[in-house]
């Protein structure tokens, strides 16, 4: 409060407090407008009308740079005579007075007036409009104030901070003002006076609504920048002692009045702005504490229940201001009580509902405190829903024939985002089952493996070194040491090495010195050089023949044959990007796109006038294209000759980590093999392209052709372009997909494990028939259906018709062979559905009901039997690691059927209110995170209550999403790779991690019980035979309780 006048030293007294005035507008608002790559953090005075700066006044930052002055207005920006400034935004006319500089931009909406000597450093643009303005704009709401008498003169007193009617504070006295606000109806500073500010806890903040004459001087005790005086009136503020703070009136004449040195410091802010007389000097210190005046609302969205009393607050924010806000963790921006989690520091623009999530006791409450407003979490606080995630962070507390998944999205829905369909036109070209090398006529018929080693010929062409070098004359630079491959040709320019064909690069190192005269001292050491020459262009690996700017150029032989790679096109729906949710790491993108033909068959002829040079068959690799030591010498390539190269890529796969390349090993393959092949066709489908020097020489129709246009080589690789899109092609390449991530991933996806150490009966191999119906029985009405189904080792996928067909959803084709990888990795489990997820007695956000009747026996959210829901939540995982990368902070799952939900979900575009649940309906595609705990069973499904047996119920989205983080944890040793989920079920089945097909048609729980084995006791067993570490097991357990597959509710 403010005090009397007190004799000196001692403490100020305290008077008393009048009753409340309402008479004003207790609202009010600032705004302030900015011109592109300015902002409050830039700008050292703004106006909005027209800004005067007298002359020889100099405007600086505190290292002493000049600082920037705006006027966002139609008026004139005046520098006069011998004035430095920064750069000069403005609205109006420029006009620039004799010997005055800016340095940086000058812009003007107007004309640009520069007296004699005037001088811009920096980029002028007249008759350049400012543009479309960012606002810095937020509301002051006054309190009720309370009248304090005046200070009189030469008296010391102290004001705490709070609301008042009137301050005055007379001459030569001091005013004490402390960290907090202060709301003033008016505020009086006589000559000589003094506002001292206490900055140590915080900034002043003072807000003046009605009259503002300040005559007094600053003096900061504490942290400079901490000062911020806004008025808020229409009148005059003549500023007429040193100020120091960030001044804002935003709709008064602002009057900076000449002082002595050091000057005014700090930003100012008004309508109209006088800056300064003659010799003045105003030092831009912006305000540090800009986000405890802003409009920032920190707010709760929503709290996740785990296991009790943990809990998780999903916390978001509104900043309404257009301009990103930094608060730096501290008293303006801490979680109390504090954890582990940290909330966010730059703030944007905007509302923002799911930011970042908080883990809490539900016992108690957790407090965002933010720029002096609070947001509190507790256990009544509404409860998450399926979308609600933050973008980044997450909360870390059978029978013969079984129908598959089928998208339940209309075909007519999407038609017009995908490409049109294209028949292969070369779908009977290779129905014979053949595998591994097909050696056509012996005429040249020559790989790079069988070929030898070649010639390897570098020779260093020019050395280009113009120094001069005073006394000892010009540089004569020479070779002093040539290395090629390892092989040491001393001083010559040139050497030739023998290199094996399939080889890639050649390393290359050179020594280049000067050679002086005696009287120099001997040769000068100029440059050594390191480098590796690409075998197939004879340049390095940048495509270069002359290196460090020239000063060295050379030739090299190129000895390799181009590589040869295949792609698949292919499109699906389910593609990313998604607004609003993480795209998936492969296969993502919405238009057709090629897809390497990874572990697929190929063939390559090659021919010319005198006959076959080259006829080649096996197996690509990860890359889609043919391995090095496979292809064809470099002198078949020859042009000239009526050259014909007929390529050809076969949708039949094989993964061989053995090496074997998949061939035939007496009676029985020796690699992980997949056919797709289209119906009523006895083998795989194959596409095929040529290339000619002469396209009349072409007589298969059935290939596309193309003319060669390249003048010695092909380029490198080269890939066949084929016109082929359709279903054989997208599952092909969602299969290479797939093998692909296997072979780059070691084994994570456990195909080696199910189809090469334990092989299907017969040959072992997976069939996917696609574009053909089977006719199957709803399990609850008896009712015959068309759709996909599986049976044994093969996989039928319906064709395009009312609905999309399965092959435009890779997530379905990696499901569907996800059933496959589990039931032959450790045995497939009894299929128990019964009539599916329609049970009345179940919540509504427990059953299917938006997914078509047809599709209704699982879905993502429905309460499943213990089998039914790991088995199809095994699958989801399967097809999540399929097209996410492991170990990263994301994972991004996208589903084929209808979700029900409370709200539509991020990412899909298709939602709508159901008026008999109540619920939204999410049309798919639909993108969901797999790493995030949503509880799904624990959260809309059962409660304390709830028996034992419905207890041993999940769904397949919690199943999932545990499945996936066990897969991914931080700690090798605790993580639950795919071999370790194999056998903690067949250890769980059989009390052994050795039979491999010990689950078969068993039932599997989380703790066992009635005739259900137990995953639990798996897991234990597999810590006892030393597979598993006992922390390891440990994390099983929580993490179950914890993303909600445990019997625990």
């Amino acid at each position: 409060m403010v005090g009397c006048g007190t004799p000196e030293g001692e403490a100020p007294a305290q008077v008393a407090v009048s009753t409340a005035k309402q008479a004003l507008s207790t609202q009010l608002e600032i705004a302030l407008g900015f011109p592109a790559g300015f902002s409050q953090s830039n700008v050292a005075i703004h106006a909005s009308q027209s800004l005067r700066i007298a002359g020889g006044a100099t405007l600086q930052d505190a290292n002493g740079a000049p600082a920037a002055a705006v006027n966002i207005g139609t008026g004139l920006l005046e520098v006069n005579a011998g004035t430095r400034t920064g750069s000069l935004i403005g609205g109006g006319d420029v006009w620039l007075g004799s010997q005055s500089q800016a340095t940086g931009t000058v812009q003007a909406a107007g004309a640009i007036t520069k007296q004699a000597g005037a001088d811009i450093i920096g980029t002028e643009l007249s008759a350049t409009p400012l543009g479309p303005l960012e606002s810095l704009r937020f509301t002051v709401e006054f309190p009720s104030t309370v009248s304090v008498p005046p200070v009189g003169p030469d008296t010391t007193a102290s004001l705490a901070p709070g609301a008042y009617t009137s301050v005055a504070v007379g001459a030569r006295s001091t005013l004490d003002l402390s960290s907090g606000t202060y709301y003033l109806d008016q505020l009086q500073m006589q000559p000589q006076s003094i506002a001292r500010l206490d900055t140590s806890a915080g900034p002043v903040i003072v807000y003046v609504r009605e009259l503002l004459d300040f005559k007094g001087g600053v003096q900061i005790v504490g942290p400079d920048s901490g000062f911020f005086l806004a008025y808020l009136g229409t009148g005059t503020v003549s500023i007429e002692s040193a100020f120091n703070g960030t001044l804002v009136a935003p709709s008064a004449t602002l009057r900076l009045a000449p002082v002595g040195s050091p000057g005014h410091r700090g930003a100012f802010f008004g309508q109209t702005v006088d800056a300064a007389e003659a010799g003045s000097t105003i030092t831009f210190d912006p305000f540090d504490h800009w986000y405890d005046v802003l409009n920032i609302h920190p707010v709760v969205k929503c709290v996740r229940r785990f296991k009790h009393p943990a809990g998780a607050a999903l916390f978001g924010y509104e900043n309404e201001s257009d301009f990103p806000v930094t608060v730096p963790l501290g008293p303006a921006n801490q979680l109390v009580p504090a954890g582990d989690a940290a909330p966010p520091t730059t703030l944007l623009p905007g509302a923002h509902d799911n930011v970042f999530f908080a883990p809490f006791d539900l016992s108690g409450n957790l407090t965002w405190e933010l720029a002096g407003e609070t947001a509190t979490a507790s256990s009544s606080s509404p409860a998450c829903d399926l979308g609600d995630v933050p973008p980044e962070r997450e909360p870390t507390p059978s029978p013969a024939v079984v129908p598959i998944e089928r998208a339940s999205v209309s075909l007519s829905s999407v038609s017009a985002q995908l490409a049109p369909e294209v028949t292969t036109s070369a779908t009977s070209h290779l129905a014979s089952e053949v595998y591994g090398d097909f050696v056509g006529p012996q005429v040249g018929n020559t790989s790079n493996e069988e070929a030898g080693p070649a010639a390897f010929t570098f020779t260093v062409a020019s050395l280009n070194f113009d120094d001069g070098e005073g006394l000892c004359g010009t540089v004569d630079p020479f070779v002093a040491k040539l290395v090629i491959d390892g092989q040491d040709k001393g001083q010559a320019s040139s050497g030739t090495v023998q290199v094996a064909r399939d080889r890639t690069t050649v390393h290359v190192s050179v020594d280049v010195d000067d050679d002086d005269a005696w009287l120099c001292l001997g040769d000068d050491d100029l440059q050594d050089y390191e480098f590796d020459v690409d075998l197939y262009s004879g340049a390095t690996t940048a495509n270069e023949t002359c290196i460090d700017g020239g000063r060295m150029c050379f030739t090299a032989t190129p000895i390799a044959s181009p590589d040869i790679c295949f792609d698949w096109n292919a499109q699906f729906i389910d593609s990313g990007p998604w607004t609003g949710v993480g795209s998936e790491d492969f296969l993502a993108g919405k238009a057709v796109q090629p897809v390497p033909a990874s572990f697929a068959r190929y063939q390559i002829t090659m021919t010319n006038s005198t006959g076959v040079l080259f006829d080649r068959g096996g197996v690509l690799d990860r890359n889609g294209c043919v391995p090095r030591p496979k292809l064809p010498v470099r002198s078949h390539w020859q042009l000239g000759t009526g050259l014909q190269i007929a390529t050809r890529v076969i949708s039949q796969h094989c993964l061989d980590p053995a090496g074997t390349n998949c061939a035939m090993n007496g009676s029985e393959l020796t690699g992980a093999n997949v056919v797709v092949r289209q119906t009523g066709q006895s083998g795989p489908a194959s596409m095929c392209a040529i290339y000619a020097e002469n396209l009349g020489s072409v007589t298969d129709a059935t290939c596309s052709a193309r003319q060669i246009d390249w003048p010695a080589m092909p380029p490198a690789p080269l890939r066949p372009a084929f016109a082929e899109h359709n279903s054989i092609t997208r599952t092909s390449a969602a299969i290479s997909q797939m093998l692909q991530r296997e072979d780059a991933s070691g084994g994570e996806l456990g195909i080696v494990r199910a189809m090469i150490d334990h092989r299907y009966e017969g040959d072992g191999r997976v069939q996917i028939v696609v574009d053909e119906f089977c006719l199957t029985s709803d399990p609850c009405t008896g009712e015959q259906l068309q759709t996909s189904c599986r049976s044994q080792n093969s996989l039928i996928l319906e064709p395009d018709g009312l609905v999309a067909s399965t092959t435009r959803f890779k997530y379905i084709v990696a499901h569907e062979f996800g059933h496959f990888i589990q039931g032959n990795g450790q045995g497939l489990m009894r299929q128990s559905y019964g009539c599916g997820a329609g049970d009345p007695n179940q919540p509504a956000l427990c059953r299917c009901d938006g997914v078509p009747p047809d599709q209704r026996l699982h879905c993502l959210q429905s309460m499943e039997e213990p089998n039914a829901a790991q088995i199809e939540g095994f699958a989801q995982y399967f097809a999540a690691k399929a097209f996410n990368a492991d170990m990263e902070s994301d994972c991004t799952f996208v589903y084929y059927k209808p979700i029900s939900s409370t709200a539509c979900m991020p990412g899909v575009t298709d939602c709508a209110l159901d008026p008999d649940t109540e619920l939204y309906v999410n049309q798919p595609p639909i993108p969901v995170s797999c790493k995030q705990a949503v509880r799904w069973r624990n959260t809309h499904c059962i409660d304390e209550s709830s028996s034992p047996d419905l207890l041993s119920f999940g769904t397949e989205y919690d199943w999932l999403e545990f499945l996936y983080r066990i897969d991914n944890h931080p700690i090798s040793a605790e993580r639950w790779r795919m071999k370790d989920i194999f056998n903690a079920y067949i250890a769980a089945c059989s009390e052994s991690a050795e039979n491999i097909q010990a689950c078969t048609d068993k039932r599997v729980s989380w703790d066992g019980g009635l005739d259900h084995e137990s995953l639990l006791d798996g897991v234990a067993l597999l810590v006892t035979e030393g597979f598993k570490t006992p922390e390891a097991a440990e994390n099983f357990e929580n993490l179950g309780d914890e993303f909600g597959v445990s019997d625990v509710p």
